[in-house]
């Protein structure tokens, strides 16, 4: 599992709580969490050879309920223009690099769980229904 985010851009650190919950949580032995701050492309070095990854990010769509989770695939990805969050490189494309540079590597099976917030960028709070 994998959370990206940044927790001091406000909401957009949403991903990184999650992954933080989760490693409180998770003990299983064939179960990683991690996070990411905002370097997607390490994706291409960190996450060879996992049969699957689950990512925990923000979103922005403006068409949701603030704290609403999407479930997304990378298919659902290529519909949002490769711009779920302001990182550094789109996650698909970061995929598609990795799968080029590493065939057989990266993992086959991406999820996401992407959680609407109502703001992207800036040094601010976060929004009190993502707690």
């Amino acid at each position: 599992m994998l959370g990206i985010g940044n927790d001091i851009l406000g909401d957009d650190g949403v991903g990184i709580h999650i992954a933080r919950e989760a490693a409180r949580r998770i003990s299983a032995v064939d179960a990683t969490v991690e996070r990411n701050g905002s370097r997607r492309v390490e994706l291409t070095r960190t996450h060879r050879g996992y049969d699957r990854l689950i990512i925990a990010d923000a979103i922005l769509t403006e068409k949701t309920e603030v704290g609403k989770i999407h479930r997304l695939t990378l298919k659902d990805l290529a519909r949002t223009n490769d711009s779920i969050t302001p990182h550094d490189a789109a996650l698909r494309t970061t995929l598609e690099i990795g799968n080029s540079l590493f065939p057989g590597e990266m993992p086959k099976d991406v999820i996401v769980f992407a959680i609407e917030t109502p703001q992207r960028r800036g040094y601010r709070q976060r929004d009190e229904r993502l707690r």
